[in-house]
């Protein structure tokens, strides 16, 4: 997310904000640009929650409740208290427009309708039914039924279904696995980042009837509590934990070799897809200059159209296979110090997604 207005993604972490100076380094700006009151937080999320444009955190802390940071358009926050202390549990805080007024409400703990006034009313005994209330707790948010309003999913991973107005009943469906829902390979149904007991994260992939093809990440994590944001700008989300970052590789772009005038530069396209979500076509695009276009409703080119280099052609793909290579043949006088750019573009049944972008300089 944008913090500070300067068009380049900042970053949040427990209890700590970290701002990007323009060149993907980072910095800790939380000394400065939170007040000094603020109590430590774990879990939480971000959203324009007073409709102003710019981001603001709701964070939840153990034992001092939930707190909104509204956020000047600068960066620099003010804070607001929404509930009293808490039981010590840190549950997820997860930021979303429950009632469908358009304005984006909160759940941490439990339920805070957003009255558009920076002002929020806690609303959880009237939205969720009796038995939720013997242990409260809300664990994932998602459109299990794809009726485009979010059910919730409880402590005992327990569906609670949306009737269109934000009031929840158990349906007694229990998802498995357990985990926070977000769609990762962009193919219309809910995936699941599971955490297991022991071992790593799971990245379980949905093959549109919730039986899920289970991928190993590299990180463990004692929280249920992700942000999913696309860190990399390739149209699919990643993953933010509080002490990590995770790159989404399902349709990926990487250049294993240097750029160099006179020889080949090749580029790897890798993604996954499961049954009738994989690739069908796959290139590669070659560009000399930055830019943002949106196309359709494929993503942003990332290359300044005017620049592009005739693409070289479409990979057709055997069925099951995960990854596809490209070439271009730099000319021996192509100039040494030039900025260099490439993005893959993948044709599935159904749609069409951009990758992330490389930028690299010819030596």
């Amino acid at each position: 997310m944008d913090l500070d207005g300067d068009e380049d993604l900042d970053l949040v972490r427990s209890g700590h904000l970290l701002i990007n100076d323009g060149t993907g380094t980072f910095f800790d700006g939380t000394a400065l640009r939170v007040p000094s009151s603020t109590p430590p937080w774990a879990e939480f999320d971000a959203a324009d929650f007073d409709g102003d444009g710019h981001s603001d955190i709701a964070i939840r802390t153990a034992s001092q409740g939930t707190w909104i940071l509204w956020n000047s358009g600068s960066g620099f926050f003010t804070e607001a208290q929404i509930s009293g202390s808490g039981p010590g549990i840190l549950t997820p805080t997860i930021a979303l427009d429950l009632d469908g007024d358009g304005d984006t409400d909160l759940i941490a703990g439990g339920i805070y309708i957003n009255q558009g006034d920076r002002s929020f009313s806690s609303e959880s005994g009237t939205r969720l039914p009796a038995a939720f209330f013997l242990i409260p707790r809300i664990q994932a948010v998602g459109d299990l039924d794809q009726d485009g309003y979010p059910d919730l999913l409880d402590q005992f991973w327990l569906e609670l279904r949306n009737d269109g107005n934000g009031v929840f009943e158990y349906t007694g469906a229990q998802l498995a696995p357990q985990g926070p829902l977000v769609d990762f390979d962009l193919d219309g149904d809910l995936d699941v980042l599971a955490n297991p007991v022991a071992g790593p994260l799971l990245a379980g992939i949905n093959d549109g009837s919730f039986h899920f093809e289970f991928e190993p990440l590299s990180v463990s994590s004692s929280s249920f509590s992700f942000l999913f944001a696309d860190i990399d700008q390739d149209g699919d989300p990643d993953v933010l934990g509080s002490t990590f970052t995770l790159v989404n590789q399902h349709s990926q772009l990487a250049a294993p070799f240097k750029a160099r005038p006179g020889f080949d530069y090749e580029v790897n396209v890798k993604f996954a897809g499961t049954n009738d979500s994989d690739p069908r076509l796959v290139g590669v695009l070659f560009g000399l200059a930055s830019g943002r276009t949106p196309v359709f409703d494929w993503g942003n080119l990332l290359i300044e159209p005017a620049t592009l280099i005739p693409l070289t052609g479409l990979h057709a793909l055997a069925p099951g296979e995960r990854m596809t290579s490209d070439v271009f043949s730099f000319p021996a006088t192509f100039p040494t110090g030039s900025l260099f750019f490439s993005q893959g573009i993948i044709a599935y049944p159904d749609r069409v997604t951009f990758t992330n972008r490389i930028v690299d300089v010819v030596q």
